[in-house]
Order: structure tokens, then C-alpha cells, then sequence
């Protein structure tokens, strides 16, 4: 099937001619359009230019004070849409459309005065949002049409999209979980605010504009809106004037892994379809939509219909024009980072600014490059890991000289010893599209080739050294280790050591969750399919079952180990993989699953038959666990060796990746990113 054909067609919205179906869906680029507005052009000019997007929405930005995710977040002054302006005229120069996302955060604001259709606490943010005082409603109805207005005639925009969905306060109205209100705006009444919010917006804006709304298909709660309902006030909103339809999944707190590393490709498409079947104006598609092929049948199924992405964007600005130019081989596609397309900030992982370890040097200040100098040192980088890999690559770009010595037999360090792991398989794709690129680099690499001061001297006497050589398992200060029935999980993952079927993980830290996680995953190699997938997590027809809940789970297999978790109390907290949405849940995974969490216990004794253990500071309820092998997660610790004896022989070194930081050892982006700044400090 001719993809190009299919994504390149025109398609018209309200009074706009949109140049082809291909959308880059809102993301929050870290880029402040005021602070940072070159970089922020620069992203999306890349990914429109030249064949590129035919049309942009732009991150959300709250209309109203009470909706700003954060207290210091901007609202859309005059400074701002200025800001935006310049946006907008180089998108425009590319014949692309901008849109501008209206986003009132809702329950998920983190600031005292947090507004909910009824008080809602949100875990996340560990506030109780306010009940919408009636009398404000009004206010908060009129700044959505002020801001649209603002966006159109200051920002340059082309329309804006109002976002309905999650915890964003026209959802939080119109989910049946969060409006318990009596009033004339709850019960029947609860699609009133996004009526009036879309009728207001349209008034300021007149006709032409494009005027897009966000709507949550399935709420994803055995409480949520019934189907009937929510088709009833997508064909209110068409009434009201809205050209344009998104979709999103889920309200609240996640409790189903909606776009998570082990959610199938094309999982959420058929229930998008229903809606493009039912409305007559052009919707988008979005989600994980699989490869080029299977975007191109969609649209051929649906010829009014866009599609939206973000990741394949951002791993590939030339995504499109390769399809245009018939040459989707050379795609450098998404792996679907467990940690997404952002590094981590203060709120945890997947927060900062944006990066890709697929494409780095797009999210660097270092982009325009810089040669290095001609009488420069030449480099050794020890160890293969994300950041030995990304540093060896960029340095030998800027021109150095760069050998990579690995121990193992292959390149990839850490990414191969977890790209065993359900959910985690792409980071073998990363960890040999990195080796692909350090040899056309040029870099020397020496496989199974152990480094000491001794070899530095013989091999490398002049060379800059970078030592790269990560973590190990830790292992804790426990009785009974030396049983034979005790592993580490390099054991387990690198070494694959055969267990039994009944296992104890101790450490119920995210590097614990992982090992149980590879412990119940079946070893037939078969993907799970959508079907499977959305069965496995009691999602169903949600025509059927409001919220589309069954409000059970119809079938798992039955697991082939029992699997304990212990949360051992000597063992310290980790940072996670995973940003918090998806490391909740993982955890509800594994209990699904059959995983057995044991929280607050100390163990005793450990021998080949079992492990006996107390609970809590005062060791009481003494208990036991038979199990056939033991695997050890408490966490890690660097593998220094090399450091120590460098810094005997007065060889200096620079340390890179995990070693540098330990308790960034399970931070993906970091670690790249980390690597990637390093070869441009040399």
C-alpha cells in the first residue's frame, strides 16, 4: 500500500485547507515560548518543513488561573501570544496550520486553588481539588473565549483545541466518578460546562477557525460515562461548533497502562473508529499506531480522518518525507523508552525537558556541533553501557579518535540485560542501532576485552580515558547468602541461570518489580495481541460496560511460578525506570498476575529449602516462605575496580554514566544524555 498517497491528501477544516493528514499531537516540549522561543521553533520547523506535518497543536495552556498546572505557569498575556506569534509566522511560512491547545488542568493542578467538578484528591500531586464554586463557572466559561481569541487574532493561531479529558475540568464535569453535584451543573446537566465552554469559544472566534475538541472515549472506571452518553454530547458539541474531533482514554489516577511499553500497537484504534463511523466531521487518530502500513490502511478506511504522533516525530523529524520518498526503510523509528520522550525533572521521571536517546543531538545545545581540536588526545571509553555507548559515538562525530572495550562478548552493557524483560524488548533495538552507529563512526571497539591499568599502558598510553564500566548487583548484609539457592539478577538475566517454581525476589524496589516481572512473563516468545491485551486488563466493549470496566478480569493464564515479593526493610528506596503512572501500574501487573507482595519483613535465616523470616522493627510473627531459589534485587553498586586502580597508578580517568551517579542507575535518558554531554566537554 502506497502510504504517501494516503497520508499526503488534503483534508478541510472549517475554513481551512489542511496540505495532508499528518498532525504532531501536543507535547510538552520543556521549551518556554518566551525564554526559549528559537528552540521551540527549531522543534517544530524541523518536523514540518519540506513535506513535513501539515498542521501543529501546540501544548496546552491554561484560560483560566485556576487551571495553570503550576502556580509560576503562564497564562496567555499579550507578551506570551506575542511570544507565540513567531511560532505561528514560521509554521505559516511552511504552509502549516498552528492550533493551540486550551487545557484547564483541573484536579491535576498543583497549586491550593485546584478546581474539580466535586473535592477530589489527587495522589499525585497530594492535593484535595476545591468544588467549583457555581458562580464561577461563568468566569471560567468566559476565559476560555477571551484566550481563544487571543490565540487566533494576537497568536496567529489557525483555531484551538479545547482538551476535555482526564482530569481537565470539562471532564471532570462530565465523568459521572467525579460530578456527584445536585445542582444545574450535575446529574443530567453534566456535559453543560463543555456546551457552553465550545458555544462561548466558537462566539469569540466566528466561523472559520478551527475549533477541535478532546474527548475521552472510555473513562476506564467501572463509574465512568455510559457510551450512549458520550456519543449524545459528541454530536452536542458538532451542534455547538465543533469542526474537529481528538480522543484520550482514561480519567484520573492511570489505573490501566493506557500508552505504556507493553501497551500492543493499535490497541485503542478500533474504538476511535466507532467514532469516526458515527460523526461526520474529520477526526484524528492517535495512540501507538503502529508502522507506516497500517497508518496508510487506516486512513484509506477512513478518508476524512488525520492521524497524530508525537514519539516517531521526535525520533525522526524526517519521518514523513521518508514516506513521501518512498524510502520507510531508512526511518530511525521510536523504541518507546520506558522513561518517554523526557528526562527527568523535579516531579520525577519523564518530567524535564524533552530527549530522545534515539535522537540526541536534536535535544542538545551542542546541535550546530563542534570539531574537535586538531592536536586533541585521543579517547578510550570503558564499558558499553548507554552512556560509554552515547559518549564513543558523539566523540568520534566531533572528529577524536575513540576506542570502546567491552568485557561481554557484545555491545550494550545494561540495555541488553534488561532488554529481556517483558516490556523492555526495545532497548535491545536501541543498544544495536547504538552499535550500528559507532562503527560507522569509525570507533575501534574491542569486544571481551577486559581494560586494567596494565592494558591502558600498552594499548592507550596517551589516550583520554572515560570509564563507562556501570553498576553490579548489590548485595545486601543478609544471613544465609552463600546458599546455593541464592541469585543475583546478572545470574538470572545475564548469565541465565535456570530457577524453580517457586521464587522469592527480595527487594520490592523497581529493580525488584522488573526481575518479577521476567519471572512470570512465558518464554514462547509471542506477543501479546490488542485482544489479549485489553482482556487481560477487563476492558470491553464500552457500549457494553460503562467506562468500558467489566469490572473483572475474564481470563489470565495461570502463572508458572509463585512469585514473592518482599519488601526487605534493610533495602533502601530506588529511583524508577518508569514515570510514576507507569510504575503504578506495573505493580498492579504483577498482582494481577499472581504476584505475592510481602511488605515490612526482615529475614532471619536463608537455606536451600526456605526462608524464614519477622515483620516489622520489633521482628514478630515469625514466618516462612518455601521457596526453590532466592534472586537478589536490593539494588546496585558501582563496579569501581577499575577507578581504584587507576587512582593507584596515577592514570586519570573521567567516570561516566551510573558510576558517576548511582542512584541515576535506572535512568535511561540520564545516562545518554549524560554520555552525550561528556563527548562534548572533551
Amino acid at each position: 500500500m502506497d502510504a504517501s498517497r494516503e497520508l499526503f491528501q488534503p483534508v478541510r477544516i472549517g475554513g481551512h485547507l489542511l496540505r495532508n493528514r499528518l498532525v504532531i499531537a501536543p507535547v510538552a516540549t520543556g521549551f518556554d515560548a518566551q525564554e526559549e522561543g528559537e528552540a521551540l521553533c527549531d522543534f517544530y520547523e524541523k518536523r514540518t518543513a519540506d513535506r513535513g506535518a501539515g498542521t501543529v497543536i501546540v501544548d496546552g495552556i491554561s484560560p483560566h488561573f485556576t487551571g495553570k498546572r503550576a502556580s509560576a505557569d503562564h497564562l496567555l498575556t499579550h507578551a506570551h501570544a506575542a511570544a507565540l506569534r513567531t511560532l505561528t509566522d514560521r509554521l505559516h511560512a511552511a504552509d502549516t496550520k498552528a492550533i493551540l491547545q486550551l487545557r484547564h488542568f483541573g484536579a491535576t493542578a498543583d497549586h491550593p486553588l485546584a478546581l474539580s467538578a466535586s473535592r477530589l484528591y489527587n495522589p499525585q500531586t497530594l492535593r484535595t481539588a476545591h468544588r467549583t464554586p457555581a458562580l464561577l463557572l461563568g468566569s471560567v466559561v468566559k476565559s476560555y473565549g477571551r484566550t481563544a481569541y487571543r490565540a487566533v487574532h494576537e497568536g496567529g493561531f489557525d483555531g484551538v483545541e479545547i482538551f476535555g479529558g482526564q482530569l481537565s475540568l470539562p471532564n471532570l464535569f462530565f465523568s459521572p466518578q467525579t460530578n456527584r453535584r445536585h445542582d444545574a451543573w450535575g446529574g443530567s446537566h453534566r456535559s453543560r460546562l463543555a456546551l457552553e465552554i465550545v458555544e462561548c469559544v466558537r462566539s469569540y472566534l466566528g466561523p472559520t477557525p478551527v475549533l477541535s475538541y478532546r474527548m475521552p472515549l472510555m473513562d476506564l472506571t467501572p463509574e465512568g460515562a455510559l457510551w450512549h452518553e458520550l456519543v449524545t454530547l459528541l454530536h452536542a458539541l458538532v451542534g455547538a461548533g465543533v469542526n474537529h474531533l481528538a480522543f484520550d482514554f482514561g480519567v484520573g489516577a492511570a489505573s490501566v497502562p493506557v500508552d505504556g511499553p507493553m501497551t500492543p500497537a493499535n490497541t485503542w484504534t478500533p474504538f476511535m473508529e466507532r467514532i469516526a463511523d458515527e460523526m461526520k466531521i474529520p477526526v484524528s487518530f492517535g495512540k501507538n499506531l503502529g508502522t507506516h502500513e497500517d497508518i496508510a490502511a487506516l486512513l484509506e478506511r477512513h478518508p476524512n480522518a488525520l492521524v497524530e504522533l508525537v514519539e516517531p516525530l521526535i525520533a525522526d523529524p524526517d519521518w514523513s518525507r521518508k514516506i513521501a520518498n518512498q524510502s520507510p526503510e531508512d526511518i530511525m523509528h521510536c523504541v518507546r523508552c520506558p522513561s518517554g520522550c523526557r528526562t527527568r525533572g523535579s516531579d520525577g521521571p519523564g518530567t524535564g525537558p524533552v530527549f530522545c536517546p534515539v535522537n540526541p543531538i536534536d535535544f542538545s545545545p551542542h546541535k550546530s556541533g563542534k570539531s574537535a581540536p586538531k592536536d586533541s588526545q585521543p579517547v578510550l571509553v570503558v564499558g558499553s553501557g548507554p552512556a560509554g555507548l552515547m559518549c564513543a559515538w558523539a566523540a568520534a562525530r566531533r572528529g577524536f579518535r575513540v576506542t570502546l572495550c567491552e568485557a561481554r562478548p557484545t555491545l550494550g552493557g545494561g540495555l541488553l540485560v534488561a532488554s529481556s524483560i517483558d516490556g523492555l524488548e526495545s532497548l535491545g533495538r536501541l543498544a544495536r542501532l547504538y552499535e550500528t552507529r559507532v562503527r560507522n563512526a569509525g570507533v575501534d571497539v574491542r569486544l571481551s576485552t577486559t581494560v586494567d591499568a596494565a592494558w591502558i599502558r600498552e594499548n592507550a598510553p596517551e589516550h583520554r580515558v572515560i570509564v563507562a564500566t556501570g553498576m553490579r548487583a548489590a548485595v545486601p548484609d543478609l544471613p544465609g547468602l552463600d546458599s546455593p539457592n541464592v541469585l543475583t539478577y546478572e545470574d538470572l538475566l545475564v548469565e541465565r541461570q535456570p530457577v524453580g517454581r517457586r521464587v522469592a525476589v527480595v527487594g520490592d524496589t523497581p529493580l525488584g518489580r522488573l526481575i518479577a516481572q521476567y519471572l512470570i512473563t512465558p518464554t514462547d516468545d509471542r506477543e501479546r495481541t490488542p485482544e489479549e491485551w485489553l482482556c487481560a486488563w477487563g476492558i470491553g466493549d464500552p457500549s457494553r460496560y460503562r467506562g468500558g470496566m467489566l469490572g473483572f478480569i475474564p481470563h489470565l493464564p495461570e502463572p508458572f511460578r509463585t512469585v514473592y515479593l518482599l519488601g526487605e526493610r534493610s533495602i533502601g528506596e530506588q529511583r524508577s525506570l518508569e514515570p510514576e503512572r507507569f510504575s503504578r501500574t506495573t505493580l498492579q501487573w504483577l498482582k494481577m498476575n499472581g504476584i505475592q507482595t510481602v511488605a515490612d519483613i526482615n529475614i532471619e535465616a536463608i537455606d536451600p529449602l526456605q526462608i524464614r523470616a519477622t515483620y516489622g522493627k520489633e521482628h514478630v510473627s515469625p514466618d516462612f516462605f518455601r521457596v526453590d531459589h532466592i534472586i537478589l534485587a536490593a539494588g546496585f553498586e558501582p563496579r569501581r575496580e577499575l577507578c581504584e586502580e587507576l587512582d593507584r597508578e596515577g592514570i586519570p580517568y573521567v567516570e561516566a554514566g551510573s558510576i558517576a551517579s548511582p542512584r541515576e542507575a535506572l535512568n535511561l535518558a540520564w545516562a545518554f544524555q549524560q554520555g552525550l554531554e561528556l563527548a562534548f566537554a572533551l
